[in-house]
């Protein structure tokens, strides 16, 4: 998309006129074989039609924005005037490069009035148009405050340094009012004016504002400009602002020492640490780690070390950005301390330092450690998956103290190895505690999750079934349907065929929120061979489900939909089905829909279905739902039905 289609399709949306039925013609801005001077010659004569309507005239603005050029100024200024087109005939002219757009709107400034003169200074704004600044400088007092903004905003879009001196004396001479628009104004001069490379021009305009009686935000938003602006010279700036009594101001120090980064700004914000407030200088701790450079780590270190709550849990969030092997000992005072929150956030820290010789760090200290440090250090070694400190923590998984025995079955569960899960099996089936054994489970779970060789988890966990007790096993379905995979699929399809009814209840109910299509076909053989209704009936659900919800192409899904037809034995499931063919509305599920007719059970429920779908689609496919709907009235459907068939089959034709 050009820059001239993109502005102005969107443009006109936002327009008041006719804009939906503008927005909704869909001519291309040039017909095949049309010239762009033979296209806007015939629009403007078409805009000099008197018979011509306002809608055509408005479409006519809307296609000459695409390629005027210099010959559809004349017309298209006389519309400026016009009440109704003036929006639509500045548009078109605006993106026209052509210097008598400019002489047409500023000779139309003095012309309109009102909201049309307000769309008139926008538009020479637009054009940054620095022959129009004497006349915008007059509008600057115009009783009408929407023309005095309109007329500042577009001085700040031009963007020159006449109009920079113009604007920042409106900072100190205009209302208050006029004044907020005139700091916008400055605002987007300055940036202008920085794009330009006129950096002391816009360094000037930026200490106007920040020094000028404004609102708030305003100041705010001069003072990072003036930052911005200086460079690295705007870092004497961020100093005086950390000591600010005012909050706002405080936030932009932080926000520009941010932005600039380097050794001044860290510095800045390492000497503010010297004397600003607990709730401050967790502030600036923040902002050091984001900057970092020399001696930041060493002064956040020394914070998380002790002092304020607030400070100390900035510190240890600062260090998962610059922190390294040797934060460790603090952190990990931190992390086994009595401090719950600090306990937590320092473990969080802890998870995420980046490097081998943290992890080797950590298992180093987890063969020496105390009952004491054990839990966070094993937690550690799971949590960064340090399969190094293996050996370690199946040692501690034997453990009497049940919290250390605890933190290492759970970690062994994100670093233990797929030949090793019986490690985990034999504590989810005979752990020492009810605890213990949730435990391990989660565990054993995470493992098999992780595997990367999927199958082979799932034979070794196969291996386990037959020699289970029953609760186990129908974990062990449980857990095979969270791998998932073809080999796993077919084991607890098998289980679904046990003669112990624990089992096949366990298994039809795992199998029928199975979230792989593959499952479909096993589901629907089993509804058909399982001796017992209710897991018949739960298998066939469970296959509906499948269906309904899980990706299919629509040949196959309608395929499926025909099988399970045939394999149902109750309405409430052929219901079902047909809501599978609503929500896939096409020729082919119309076709479908159709033929169930034959079916008493559904006979008018597939009629209903068959209007409903044919409805979705009549404006694209009206011969399949003249066709359907034709079938419908032959099969001898009364009263409301065969009206909407009617009315549908005269749609279609």
């Amino acid at each position: 998309m050009t820059v001239r289609t993109g502005l102005f399709s969107a443009l006109f949306l936002c327009v008041g006129l006719p804009a939906l039925v503008v927005a909704q013609n869909s001519e291309l801005p040039l017909q095949q074989g049309e010239t762009a001077q033979a296209a806007t010659q015939k629009l403007v004569q078409l805009l000099q039609s008197p018979d011509a309507s306002l809608h055509d005239k408005a479409v006519a603005c809307k296609r000459l924005a695409l390629f005027a050029d210099k010959s559809a100024v004349p017309v298209l200024a006389k519309l400026l005037t016009d009440e109704k087109l003036s929006h639509y005939a500045r548009f078109a002219l605006e993106p026209i490069p052509d210097p008598a757009v400019d002489a047409a709107l500023r000779t139309a400034l003095k012309q309109v009035k009102g909201r049309l003169l307000v769309g008139v200074i926008n538009s020479i704004g637009q054009r940054q148009d620095a022959g129009a600044i004497g006349d915008l400088k007059q509008l600057l007092s115009d009783s009408d405050p929407q023309v005095a903004a309109a007329a500042a905003a577009a001085l700040g879009r031009i963007g020159t340094p006449a109009t920079a001196a113009i604007l920042k004396k409106e900072l100190t001479d205009a209302s208050a009012a006029q004044r907020a628009a005139a700091a916008d104004a400055c605002l987007a001069c300055a940036e202008t004016l920085l794009k330009k490379g006129q950096k002391n021009e816009a360094i000037a305009l930026y200490d106007a504002v920040r020094q000028a009686n404004l609102l708030t935000h305003q100041r705010v938003a001069g003072t990072f400009g003036a930052i911005r602006a200086r460079g690295a010279d705007g870092v004497a700036l961020i100093r005086d602002l950390l000591s600010s009594k005012e909050k706002a101001f405080f936030g932009v120090a932080l926000r520009a020492a941010r932005e600039l980064g380097g050794k001044a700004a860290a510095q800045a914000l390492l000497q503010a640490l010297k004397t600003t407030s607990p709730e401050r200088k967790a502030k600036v701790i923040l902002a050091l780690g984001d900057i970092g450079g020399p001696g930041v780590r060493e002064a956040i270190v020394k914070a998380a070390k002790g002092g304020p709550k607030i400070v100390q849990d900035a510190a240890v969030r600062s260090l998962r950005k610059v922190g390294d092997v040797s934060v460790l000992p603090v952190l990990l005072d931190l992390a086994i301390g009595d401090d719950a929150q600090l306990a937590e956030t320092a473990v969080g820290t802890l998870e995420v330092l980046p490097g081998q010789e943290v992890d080797e760090a950590i298992r180093q200290r987890l063969a020496t450690a105390d009952n004491e440090s054990l839990p966070v250090l094993i937690d550690l070694a799971g949590r960064r998956r340090i399969a190094s400190a293996t050996d370690l923590v199946l040692k501690a998984a034997d453990s009497s103290d049940s919290r250390v025995r605890l933190a290492a079955v759970k970690a062994l569960g994100e670093i233990l190895p797929v030949e090793k899960l019986d490690v985990l099996w034999q504590r989810a089936v005979a752990a020492r505690s009810a605890e213990e054994k949730a435990v391990a489970r989660q565990a054993l779970q995470a493992a098999c999750i992780r595997a990367v060789d999927r199958d082979a988890c799932v034979k070794q966990l196969s291996g386990y079934f037959d020699q289970a007790p029953t609760d186990a096993k129908i974990y062990l379905l449980e857990l095979l349907s969270a791998v998932g995979g073809e080999t796993a699929l077919k084991t607890v399809a098998q289980a679904a065929r046990s003669s112990d009814e624990q089992i096949q209840d366990a298994a039809t109910r795992v199998l029928g929120g199975w979230m792989s299509p593959d499952a479909a076909p096993v589901l629907l053989e089993l509804a058909q061979s399982l001796s017992s209704k209710k897991y018949r009936i739960r298998s066939l659900r469970g296959c509906i489900r499948i269906v309904r919800q899980l990706d299919f192409s629509l040949k196959d899904r309608l395929a499926m939909c025909r099988k399970i037809m045939q394999a149902a034995e109750r309405k409430d499931e052929k219901k079902l089905v047909l809501q599978i063919l609503s929500r896939n509305a096409s020729p082919e599920a119309l076709e479908e829909a159709i033929s169930y007719m034959a079916d008493r059970d559904i006979r008018a429920d597939a009629a209903w279905n068959a209007v409903g779908i044919g409805e979705r689609i009549v404006h694209a496919h009206p011969k399949a739902v003249a066709a359907a709907m034709q079938k419908l009235l032959d099969a001898g459907f009364k009263g409301s039905l065969a009206a909407r068939a009617r009315a549908l089959l005269e749609r279609a034709k």
